[in-house]
C-alpha cells in the first residue's frame, strides 16, 4: 500500500512540475548564464518561479540555492539567513556531495554579508571539508572558499590563518594553471600583516609582473597593489598604478580606490587632496564599516599636527564611533574560537559514529542469539522425526549452545565493565587536562606580567638616562654661553622647565632675552634681518638655540609639537649659522 502511495505521489509531482528533469535542466542552464551575466540570470530565474513552485521540494530548494548564488555573483548583499539555514538543513539530509558543498559555501557567503564572521568561517570550513573528502565536488568553488576564508580571517585580524588560506587558494590556482594577480596579492597582504615584509614584497612583485606584462587585470587588483606599494614606500610602482587608476572608466570610485589614492597623495606630500578622498570614504553610507575604520584612522593621523584642536577632536570622536561600531576585539575573539568549535563538532560526530557501530554490534549479537533459538527450534522439530541416536546428538548440541550463551553473557558483562572503566578514565583525563590548561594559562599570565615589568623598568631607566644627559648638556650650554651672574635665576628656571617641573612665565622670558642681548647686542637685529616676520614662539626658539640648547631640551620647554621643532631647527639654525 505504501509503495502504491509513493508511485501516485511521484506521478502527481511530475505532472504538476511540467517535467521534473526539464525544470532541473532549465535551472542548470540559468546557472551557466549566471557565471558570466548574473543580472540577466536573475531575470531568467524569476521567469520560471511559478512553474518551479509546483515541482518537488528538491527542485524548489535547487531554485532557492541558485537565487542566492546569483545574488552573490551580482554583489547583491543578503540581509537574512532564514532561507540559507533551511537550504543547509535540507541538502545535508537529501542532497549530493556537490549540493552540500554549495549549500554550506553560500551559507558562509550570507553570514559574511551580514557580518557574522564566526558562522561564516564555520560554514566555509564545512564546504572545504566536503570538497576535499568527496569526489565530484566543484574545484572552482573550493578555490573561492579559500579566498573567502582569507578575506574573513584578515578582517578579524587572524593573519596566520589568513596566510594559510591564501596559500591554499594560490595552490588551487596553480593546479588549474589559472593564476591571477589576486592570488599573489592575497598571500602578500597576509605576509605584510605578519610583518614578513620582504616575503610580502616578493608576492606583490609577482602580481605586478602579471598586471604589467599580460595587461589582464581588474580595478580591484590595481587599487590594492597601489595601496600596498604606497604603504611600503615603493614610488616607482606607485606611480605606475596611480596612472592606471587615473585612466579608469570614469565610474564612481570604490572605497578601496579612494583609500589607495589618499595613501598615494599623502606620500607625495599632498595632505589636503588626500583628506578629500578620506572624508569621501568616511561620510559615504554605502561603504563598509571596515573601510570607514581605515579612513577615520588615517584622517586622525593626518590632522594631528596641522589641524585645530576642535577639528582634531571631531576626527577623534568619529574614529572612536567607527571603532565601537566595528567591534574588532569581539569579532577577533569569536573568530579565534570558531576553529575549536568546529573541531569539537567533528569530534562529536566521530563519537556518535563509534556509538552507532557499538549499537550495530549489539544488534548483531542479539541476531546471533535469536538465530541460535531458531536453530534450536528446528532441531526440536527434527527430534520428532529422527531416531533415538539423533535425539542424543541434539541434546548434546543443546548443552553446547547453553554453554555458549553463558560465555556470551559473561563476555558482555566484561565488555560493559571495561566500557565503564574506559568512561571513568576519560573523565579523569579530561579533568587533569583542564587543570593543566589552567596552570599553563596562569604561567603565561605570570610571564606576561614579568615581561611587562621588565619593559617598564627599561623604559624608566632610559628616561632617567636621557634626563641626566639633558641636564648635563644644559649646564654645559649655559656655562659655555657665559650668562652674567644676575641671570643665575634664569638658568635655574630653564633647568626646571627642561625637566617638566616649571613653565617659563613672561617675566622669565624677558630676563632670558636681556641676558642673551647683553652677550650679543646685535642678535635681535640679526633675527629681524634674516627671519623677517616671526611670532613669539619662533623668537623663543631662536633665543634658546642661541644659548646652545638641543631640540629635545627646547621641546620640553616650549608647548610645540616635535614635528614643528624639527622643521624650525632645520630652517633657523641654517639662517643663523648655529649648526
Amino acid at each position: 500500500m505504501r509503495k502504491i502511495y509513493l508511485v501516485i505521489l511521484t506521478m502527481l509531482l511530475i505532472v504538476g512540475c511540467d517535467n521534473y528533469s526539464s525544470q532541473l535542466q532549465r535551472i542548470e542552464e540559468i546557472e551557466a548564464v549566471g557565471d558570466n551575466d548574473p543580472q540577466l540570470a536573475l531575470l531568467m530565474l524569476d521567469s520560471i518561479k511559478p512553474s518551479t513552485r509546483k515541482c518537488s521540494e528538491y527542485v524548489q530548494k535547487k531554485y532557492d540555492l541558485l537565487e542566492i548564488r546569483l545574488k552573490d555573483k551580482a554583489y547583491v548583499p543578503m540581509n537574512s539567513d532564514i532561507m540559507v539555514r533551511e537550504l543547509v538543513e535540507y541538502f545535508d539530509d537529501n542532497g549530493s556531495s556537490l549540493d552540500k558543498q554549495e549549500a554550506h559555501y553560500y551559507a558562509g557567503s550570507v553570514y559574511r554579508d551580514i557580518d557574522d564572521a564566526p558562522r561564516a568561517i564555520d560554514h566555509f570550513l564545512i564546504s572545504r571539508d566536503i570538497a576535499l573528502n568527496n569526489a565530484g565536488c566543484d574545484s572552482t568553488m573550493l578555490r573561492n572558499t579559500y579566498s573567502n576564508l582569507h578575506y574573513i580571517y584578515n578582517n578579524v585580524q587572524d593573519y596566520q590563518n589568513a596566510l594559510l588560506m591564501a596559500e591554499k587558494e594560490l595552490e588551487c590556482s596553480k593546479h588549474f594553471n589559472d593564476i591571477t594577480a589576486t592570488d599573489y596579492i592575497h598571500v602578500g597582504s597576509a605576509l605584510k600583516a605578519l610583518d614578513r615584509t620582504k616575503e610580502a614584497m616578493g608576492y606583490f612583485d609577482k602580481a605586478y609582473a602579471l598586471v604589467t606584462t599580460n595587461n589582464n587585470f581588474t580595478k580591484d587588483e590595481v587599487t590594492t597593489l597601489l595601496y600596498h606599494y604606497t604603504r611600503m614606500k615603493n614610488k616607482e610602482r606607485e606611480k605606475k598604478f596611480f596612472e592606471l587608476i587615473e585612466k579608469g572608466d570614469g565610474k564612481r570610485l570604490t572605497s578601496d580606490e579612494a583609500l589607495s589614492l589618499a595613501e598615494y597623495l599623502l606620500l607625495i606630500d599632498r595632505p589636503d587632496s588626500a583628506e578629500i578622498f578620506l572624508r569621501k570614504v568616511l561620510y559615504d553610507e554605502t561603504y563598509p564599516l571596515s573601510v570607514k575604520y581605515d579612513a577615520a584612522h588615517r584622517l586622525l593621523l593626518v590632522n594631528i599636527d596641522i589641524s585645530t584642536r576642535d577639528t582634531l577632536a571631531k576626527y577623534a570622536a568619529e574614529f572612536i564611533e567607527v571603532s565601537d561600531s566595528l567591534n574588532l576585539g569581539t569579532r577577533q575573539i569569536a573568530a579565534a574560537t570558531v576553529n575549536n568549535k568546529y573541531k569539537y563538532n567533528r569530534d562529536a560526530e566521530a563519537e556518535e559514529e563509534m556509538k552507532a557501530k557499538q549499537e550495530m554490534y549489539k544488534r548483531l549479537a542479539i541476531g546471533v542469539v535469536l538465530g541460535t533459538f531458531l536453530v534450536i527450534a528446528i532441531l526440536l522439530m527434527m527430534y520428532f522425526r529422527s531416531k533415538y541416536n539423533t535425539v542424543r546428538t541434539l541434546l548434546s548440541k543443546d548443552v553446547e549452545l547453553n554453554n555458549l550463551k553463558k560465555a556470551h553473557i559473561e563476555m558482555m558483562d566484561k565488555i560493559q565493565g571495561k566500557e565503564e572503566e574506559l568512561n571513568s578514565s576519560r573523565s579523569l583525563l579530561d579533568s587533569k587536562t583542564e587543570q593543566l590548561q589552567q596552570i599553563n594559562a596562569e604561567i603565561d599570565r605570570f610571564k606576561e606580567e614579568v615581561n611587562s615589568k621588565k619593559e617598564e623598568m627599561n623604559r624608566m631607566q632610559t628616561e632617567l638616562e636621557e634626563k641626566v644627559k639633558q641636564n648635563e648638556l644644559l649646564l654645559r650650554s649655559l656655562h659655555t654661553f657665559a650668562l652674567a651672574q644676575d641671570a643665575e635665576d634664569v638658568k635655574n628656571k630653564i633647568d626646571l622647565a627642561i625637566r617638566g617641573r616649571y613653565s617659563l612665565q613672561d617675566a622669565d622670558w624677558g630676563s632670558l632675552y636681556q641676558a642673551v642681548d647683553r652677550q650679543n647686542p646685535s642678535f635681535i637685529q640679526e633675527l629681524a634681518e634674516k627671519l623677517g616676520a616671526f611670532d613669539e614662539k619662533q623668537k623663543q626658539f631662536c633665543y634658546l638655540i642661541k644659548m646652545g640648547l638641543s631640540n629635545g631640551q627646547i621641546e620640553n620647554i616650549l608647548d610645540v609639537s616635535h614635528a614643528t621643532i624639527w622643521r624650525w631647527s632645520n630652517k633657523y639654525r641654517d639662517l643663523l649659522g648655529l649648526r
